[in-house]
């Protein structure tokens, strides 16, 4: 009984065990900016001419990664992060100087990942597209309710290797989504949102190196000297 067993559980092991060079991790800190490129409805200083307009001020972000590279060129990642900064207030009309109130995003993600071949680069570029929870917090949220869109993600990315498993990440990101606020006396006009986030940061590779960082390792010799590669070993 036992024997007739051993093989389904060989092959059980073989499908949920990853073999090196199956799959990599990668987890990262980082810092960067977010930056709000359209501002929305908000009923700080009303007028008669209609409701105020509120925007992010661009701030300092700081959050953290875990990448899953399940096949040379596929892979799906995670992020959280966290933005401090202000949301600037200006009536319709008169325009006087801005109302600054105290202000805080969070955006989390999940996306899938398409990692170009390397080519004569020495640095992987992958592309990601996915989705976006962005939660807006602070004194200048609390009288709203939808404060926290959801909405889409569009990024690209590198890295830099350093030493084996250690690297600068780098990326860049769109956010899209909706922003419709709601206080006690009803729901204000909604505004679609672009914002633009980026970082740096240093990434730990847990795991065997893929295929893409092998060949980024080798120096392949133009067609007419022999042909020869040298992968470093």
């Amino acid at each position: 009984m036992l024997r007739s067993r051993t093989p389904c559980l060989t092959v059980l092991a073989t499908l949920l065990i990853p073999t090196p060079g199956q799959a990599q991790v990668e987890l990262a800190g980082f810092a960067g900016f977010l930056a709000q490129t359209t501002d929305f409805a908000v009923s700080v200083l009303p007028s008669q001419f209609g409701p105020s307009r509120g925007k992010q001020r661009t701030g300092l972000s700081y959050g953290g990664l875990a990448r899953v590279w399940l096949e040379p060129h596929f892979g799906i990642e995670g992020s959280v992060s966290r933005t401090s900064s202000n949301m600037a207030v200006t009536p319709r009309f008169p325009t006087p100087q801005p109302t600054t109130i105290p202000a805080h995003i969070t955006v989390g993600t999940v996306a899938a990942l398409i990692r170009f071949p390397v080519g004569e680069l020495n640095n992987p570029v992958w592309a990601s597209v996915g989705a976006a929870w962005v939660g807006h917090g602070g004194p200048a949220y609390s009288p709203y309710s939808g404060t926290s869109p959801l909405g889409g993600s569009l990024g690209v990315g590198t890295e830099f290797h350093l030493v084996p498993h250690l690297g600068i990440d780098l990326g860049f990101r769109t956010l899209l989504y909706d922003m419709t606020l709601r206080d006690s006396a009803g729901t204000l006009p909604g505004h679609f949102q672009v914002d633009f986030h980026g970082w740096v940061g240093l990434v730990v590779q847990l795991g065997s190196r893929g295929p893409d960082d092998e060949l980024s390792n080798c120096h392949i010799e133009p067609p007419g000297r022999g042909a020869s590669r040298d992968c470093g070993h």
